[in-house]
């Protein structure tokens, strides 16, 4: 989510993220929401980076580069030569 507006997050868990939690939803909000069993992860900050603990911090920038990169041969967003020529 922090990709699309380059907005940073902050994560306020402990809980392990990366097993499978069927059924489970990722709410974003702008106010507290008080219903059982809703567990807040983080916040989001203004710092484009993702802290994942005080000392732990991934640059947004540098995260967008590498999950972009593998793509760019599939749908291209940098134009070469081929951008120089007029379509028809």
């Amino acid at each position: 989510m922090c990709f699309g507006n380059k907005i940073g997050f902050e994560f306020k868990t402990e809980k392990c993220l990366f097993k499978p939690r069927y059924g489970s939803f990722i709410i974003e909000a702008e106010e507290e929401i008080n219903i059982d069993k809703l567990e807040l992860l983080g916040n989001t900050i203004k710092e484009k980076e993702i802290r994942i603990s005080e000392n732990e911090t991934l640059d947004l920038e540098e995260l967008i580069k590498i999950w972009e990169e593998p793509l760019e041969k599939v749908f291209p967003t940098k134009c070469k030569n081929r951008c120089s020529r007029k379509f028809k």
